[in-house]
């Protein structure tokens, strides 16, 4: 019994040297009655109501098929690139107001290729750099994102099959 009561009091001052308490309320990791209550305004309610499409690239792709369909946020440059061929470039467009595009592309589609959308520019970008640009559009990756070493990112990708 003694030693039960050492080993609980070695315990209870290694805690109390390594700073180790009982959690408060303010280290919940569960949010209070006040934030659960704290009140949300009619913008952003619409905002979120309103969010654009992310990037998604329609499938099945189809060795030979010589079109790219998808969805992603509307007005948006993009280019459609051979993710397997170091991103070749295969056709581009912006993306139409309704978040849909569809794109003629320069060669068909090459068996077991991964196929992804690039961001695009046409005459700059409403940012100030192009970093800055491509950063603006991560909240819209979609299936398949990736970020490339000597390619870059993409937004989103699928396999030919």
């Amino acid at each position: 019994m003694k030693r039960i009561k050492i080993l609980i009091f070695l315990v209870a001052l290694t805690g109390l040297f390594l700073g180790c308490t009982k959690p408060g309320p303010e280290d919940s990791p569960i949010p209070t009655a006040s934030l659960l209550a704290t009140p949300v305004s009619p913008i952003q309610t619409l905002s979120l109501a309103a969010a654009e499409p992310k990037f998604r690239i329609n499938e099945p792709l189809t060795a030979g098929t010589t079109q790219v369909s998808g969805q992603g946020p509307a007005n948006t440059p993009i280019v459609i690139v051979d993710v397997t061929m170091s991103a070749l470039p295969l056709g581009s467009a912006i993306i139409t107001t309704d978040g849909t595009f569809v794109i003629d592309l320069v060669e068909p589609l090459i068996l077991n290729h991964r196929i992804g959308i690039a961001a695009g520019m046409v005459g700059g970008t409403p940012e100030p750099s192009t970093e800055a640009y491509i950063e603006s559009l991560k909240p819209y990756r979609g299936d398949g994102f990736m970020n490339v070493p000597y390619i870059g990112v993409i937004f989103a990708s699928a396999l030919v099959e």
